[in-house]
């Protein structure tokens, strides 16, 4: 049996931003976390594909990927970083010019 950690809840139950390529799809979550007794926002990430079952004529989501979705892996890992790292960080803080 799971358990689940009380002081451990979801923002929201939607994604705050989802990206995709083809048949392959990144969804970033925000989550929240109590620690030392501060509440801590984090994000997490869920990465799926789409593909057609000819038996049951319905698009059906799937974990496994292929050679050729390998690229479309890079991508959206690439968008789901950029995205996290620089959305509400001050532009001087966001990245060293060096």
């Amino acid at each position: 049996m799971k358990q689940t950690n009380e002081k451990q809840t979801k923002i929201s139950n939607k994604p705050i931003k989802n990206f995709k390529c083809g048949t392959v799809s990144l969804a970033i979550w925000e989550n929240e976390n109590e620690a030392a007794g501060e509440a801590k926002v984090f994000n997490s990430c869920t990465i799926s594909k789409q593909y057609y079952d000819e038996k049951t004529k319905t698009w059906k989501p799937s974990t496994s990927f292929n050679l050729m979705d390998l690229p479309k892996l890079t991508l959206l890992t690439q968008k789901a970083y950029e995205y996290i790292i620089f959305r509400d960080v001050p532009v001087n803080n966001a990245v060293d010019s060096d």
